[in-house]
């Protein structure tokens, strides 16, 4: 099993940005459901989904982009959750994030 990635408030927030790219269609998928279903647990899978990609995100930024998630989660920090002030490591966490999860067509 994999091991569990750090899920603090910081970390969330520092990739918040990419979770929402990544983890769009299964979010959507979730929202569909719970607008659907009025019980919640005829949403549990769509649920797993969702929490599987944010997981399997965090741990690819952590493994491929731990300086740059650091330092993205501490500009948030320290600026009060102004994202509008962080840009910079913003953009240095993204371009990160392409490097480790490029693949070359063949």
């Amino acid at each position: 099993m994999a091991e569990k990635p750090d899920t603090s408030s910081n970390s969330l927030y520092g990739a918040s940005k990419i979770i929402a790219d990544e983890c769009r269609s299964a979010n959507l998928a979730f929202l569909e459901c719970k607008r659907d279903n009025p019980h919640p647990k005829d949403c549990v899978l769509q649920g797993e989904k969702v929490t599987a990609c944010v997981l399997n995100t965090l741990r690819i930024l952590e493994k491929s982009c731990p300086g740059e998630l650091e330092a993205q989660s501490s500009c948030l920090k320290d600026s009060r959750m102004t994202f509008s002030e962080c840009r910079d490591s913003q953009r240095e966490l993204r371009r990160c994030w392409k490097r480790a999860t490029y693949v070359e067509e063949p």
